[in-house]
C-alpha cells in the first residue's frame, strides 16, 4: 500500500466492489501504470510550462535592459564634461557652434519623438503587410475549394 499513497488517497482498502474487480491483478498493475504515467506526463506539462515562461521573461528582459542602456547613454550625452562651476562655458560653446555651424543641439526630446514616429510608422506597415497576406491567403484558401 504504501506505493499508492505516492498518488493520494485512493481507500483501495475500502473499496465496496464485487471481490472480482477487487482482486484483480491486471487492474492494479493498468491502474499503477495508468497514474505513473499521468504523473510523469503532467511533470513534463509543468516543466514546459516554466521553460515557455522563463524564455518569454528573459526575452523581454533583454529588450528592456537595451532600451534602458539607450536611455542612459542619451542622458549622459546630454550631460556637460566639466562641473557645474564651469559648465556655462561648455554650454555657451554649444550654443555658438549650433548658431554658427548649424548643429544641432540635441535635446534628447527629437530623438525620442522621432522614435516614436519610426515607431509609429512600422506598425502602420505591419498593419499593411499583414492585410495583403491575409487577401493572399484568403484567395489561395478561395482556389484551393
Amino acid at each position: 500500500m504504501p506505493y499508492w499513497q505516492i498518488y493520494g488517497e485512493l481507500f483501495l482498502d475500502d473499496f465496496d466492489g464485487p471481490a472480482a474487480i477487487r482482486h484483480e491483478p491486471l487492474a492494479i498493475i493498468l491502474l499503477a501504470a495508468y497514474l505513473l504515467f499521468t504523473n510523469i506526463l503532467l511533470l513534463n506539462l509543468l516543466i514546459a510550462i516554466f521553460n515557455n515562461t522563463y524564455e518569454r521573461v528573459a526575452n523581454e528582459a533583454d529588450s528592456l535592459w537595451k532600451f534602458q542602456r539607450y536611455l542612459m547613454v542619451t542622458t549622459f550625452k546630454l550631460k556637460t564634461i566639466v562641473p557645474p562651476p564651469f559648465n556655462w562655458v561648455e554650454i555657451i560653446v554649444r550654443i555658438v557652434l549650433s548658431v554658427c555651424c548649424g548643429d544641432e543641439v540635441d535635446d534628447g526630446q527629437s530623438s525620442e519623438m522621432e522614435m516614436k514616429k519610426r515607431r509609429a510608422d512600422e506598425i502602420i506597415e505591419a498593419k499593411r503587410l499583414e492585410g495583403r497576406c491575409m487577401e493572399i491567403y484568403a484567395g489561395r484558401v478561395r482556389d484551393s475549394e
